[in-house]
């Protein structure tokens, strides 16, 4: 198991966000495209978000569906 931090940035609030979990995913490139392909999804439906625990959830349920061990440690966003 290894640790992997994703970020992301929500381009409403200008604000830079990071996710991270624990995984046996060892493929840094497969890694990469899922950040890439979960943070397409997030620009086109931030604003339906009412707050970051809101995100939190929606992250925590779309990295799950790409990397079915992650286990999640930690959620922080910068401002």
């Amino acid at each position: 198991m290894k640790f992997v931090l994703f970020e992301f940035y929500d381009p409403e609030t200008d604000e830079t966000f990071y996710y991270l979990i624990e995984t046996g995913e060892k493929d840094r490139e497969k890694l990469r495209e899922i950040r890439d392909e979960i943070q397409d999804e997030y620009d086109k439906i931030y604003s339906d978000f009412e707050d970051y625990e809101e995100v939190y959830e929606w992250l925590d349920k779309k990295i799950k569906e790409y990397i079915p061990d992650a286990r999640h440690i930690d959620f922080v966003f910068v401002g």
